[in-house]
């Protein structure tokens, strides 16, 4: 399996890695910051498990870079702790961290934890994919796909053909249209990014809708875009 370790501590991170490498396993980066990982998001295509401390060196903690690297792939996510308040398991079951290790771990502690996390469905990119409006299915590709908005269980989606609102939560839309193009910017809006045509500080323009960009996604958006935020 190739794991990603995200700890600030070297000594904790040292003895970890060890004791994956001795149980069979690749591990195929070590980050202290959430910015590091940020710096090397499109490099994890292949990584089934993250391994990340709660408490990191920096304004950002250990569920702010969980929630970074769900939005980008797909792999187990395992907190690495010695104290869990209410914040963190309330973040915990909202990105479906699939495992706790308590601080100071065994050998056995780690096999045990990777016995018991689900099997990742590494998927291919999805570039199209059949909705269901009514009775009718109709298809969405990527090259068509503009923007897609929340509306409590419903979403109106926009193409380069037609707007629709057809019954479907945002979040299944989500998984459904698993590209990396497909990026959420907003709790109510997922867009294509191929499809930007401005973007201000805190909104953007596709064709002649604007759309809200969150705090929480802007840094991440303007790196994949690779846009200075000065």
């Amino acid at each position: 399996m190739k794991i990603i370790l995200i700890e600030d501590d070297p000594l904790i991170q040292i003895e970890l890695r060890l004791l994956l490498l001795e149980l069979g396993h690749e591990v195929v980066g070590e980050f202290d910051r959430y910015e590091e990982v940020e710096s090397r998001l499109e490099e994890f295509d292949s990584v089934e498990l993250a391994f990340i401390d709660i408490q990191l060196a920096s304004s950002y903690d250990g569920t702010d870079v969980a929630e970074l690297l769900q939005n980008r792939h797909k792999m187990n996510l395992v907190f690495l702790t010695s104290n869990v308040d209410d914040r963190v398991i309330s973040k915990s079951k909202q990105l479906k961290i699939a495992d706790f290790l308590a601080k100071p771990f065994r050998n056995e502690d780690i096999k045990i934890c990777l016995a018991r996390l689900p099997e990742v469905n590494k998927n291919p990119n999805i570039n199209e994919l059949f909705l269901k409006d009514g009775h009718t299915f109709f298809k969405v590709t990527i090259d068509d796909f503009l923007w897609a908005k929340a509306e409590d269980n419903y979403i109106t989606i926009k193409t380069t053909k037609e707007k629709r609102l057809i019954m479907l939560p945002l979040k299944e839309f989500i998984l459904k249209f698993s590209n990396p193009n497909v990026f959420r910017v907003h709790r109510s809006f997922v867009i294509n990014i191929l499809k930007i045509d401005q973007i201000q500080s805190t909104e953007l323009k596709i064709g002649q809708e604007v759309i809200p960009i969150s705090e929480s996604y802007k840094e991440l958006l303007l790196n994949i875009l690779n846009i200075s935020p000065q």
